[in-house]
């Protein structure tokens, strides 16, 4: 998506003369397999094991490395060398440098808070690097990075509709299926856990955020209710991305609140700007969406550590540093909240400073693009 997002950003600039291509790193280096394992795991509720994966991954790469250069080298030498080239991705950032012309600047932009064992993205001395946290930014300038090829932006790169987001009635692609009416005073919950969330986890959540809302009417003894700490009554929006089983199982359960089953859709930022919280894992791209769109988080990290990976630590000091977002380990704790902390998340959320990274790393490919212009090998 952020891929995507700087190629429409820079097409629709006034750059028409320039051709921008979109390209899947793992299939240029034959490592497609590696995202099918990942997005198993996550679906399966098995991120735990990622850490093995990952420890896998560190250890083959010096034995790989020689592999994926000769396969990057083919790769470019197939088409045209580009004049210049855009990374969104860890890992692969070294064999496109080598394979590329020392004349063709490979600008490389974290999606990740920080650079870690995990997800490398600090790979070679010639990267340009646009870093959307203070950390990942000082972590450039100690890898060797020279000052004027590690910029800081301000913030993490979205889509530009997180920016740019105006309702076009008729025009939605969200597939849903809605139960039951609107409440005029209902807090309206986004439970997003990426492309490929875990089963059972998000029906836990879902269970238990529609027993908690069962606790919203009148009648109901106060001390009930205070165990989950609220009255108000609240709408869920689950978001089942590719995961087409959850999608067809949540679809056919009985509802017990307002509650919309979302299956695949490119309209996340139409669903995060009509929520008041987002509930979700601690991705980097799930937060810095939330946080254009103006929205809290309820983030779930799970009781045991290995659940948390380690690219998401960053994430979760982020939002505990700043205070825009609440950290849970277990359903019980996600759904024991009130409005009055949701509305004191949002109030932290708001007052930070506004994020315009997606245009200034445009910027950054222009500067870079005139300069080749002006100077032609």
């Amino acid at each position: 998506m952020a891929c995507d997002a700087c190629a429409r950003g820079v097409a629709q600039r006034e750059h028409g003369e320039w051709d921008v291509s979109l390209h899947n790193a793992s299939e240029m280096l034959d490592a497609s397999f590696g995202d099918d394992i990942y997005n198993t795991l996550l679906q399966r509720n098995l991120s735990s094991l990622l850490p093995v994966v990952y420890g896998f991954v560190q250890t083959v790469t010096p034995v790989l490395s020689g592999v994926h250069l000769a396969k990057a080298k083919a790769y470019f030498e197939a088409q045209s060398v580009p004049d210049l080239v855009v990374s969104f991705v860890p890992f692969s950032n070294a064999a496109m440098c080598d394979a590329l012309p020392s004349t063709t600047p490979v600008i490389t932009v974290f999606t990740d808070f920080a650079h870690s064992a995990a997800h490398p993205w600090l790979q070679h001395p010639r990267q340009i690097v646009c870093c959307g946290t203070e950390r990942s930014h000082r972590q450039a300038l100690e890898f060797g990075i020279p000052p004027e090829r590690a910029i800081r932006t301000s913030g993490m790169i979205v889509h530009p509709d997180f920016y740019e987001f105006s309702s076009q009635p008729g025009k939605s692609d969200i597939k849903l299926v809605s139960r039951s009416g609107q409440h005029p005073e209902a807090l309206h919950i986004l439970v997003l856990f990426g492309g490929f969330p875990p089963t059972a986890l998000v029906k836990d959540i879902l269970q238990a955020l529609q027993t908690r809302a069962t606790l919203c009417v009148d009648g109901v003894a106060d001390e009930v209710v205070t165990g989950y700490g609220w009255r108000e009554p609240v709408a869920v929006t689950v978001v089942c991305g590719r995961n087409e089983a959850l999608f067809a199982d949540l679809s056919a359960e009985p509802c017990r609140t307002d509650t919309r089953i979302v299956g695949y859709t490119e309209s996340v930022a139409e669903l995060m700007r009509n929520c008041d919280l987002i509930v979700g894992k601690p991705g980097p791209g799930v937060v810095s969406e939330a946080l254009v769109s103006g929205k809290p988080l309820i983030l779930f990290v799970g009781e045991q550590p290995s659940y948390t990976m380690e690219q998401e630590g960053d994430v979760l000091a982020f939002v505990r540093s700043v205070g825009i977002g609440k950290v849970v380990r277990t359903v019980t704790e996600l759904v024991s909240f009130s409005s009055t902390e949701i509305a004191f998340l949002r109030k932290n959320v708001l007052e930070l400073p506004p994020n315009r990274a997606l245009y200034e790393v445009i910027k950054v490919i222009e500067n870079q693009m005139l300069a080749r212009v002006a100077n032609p090998v």
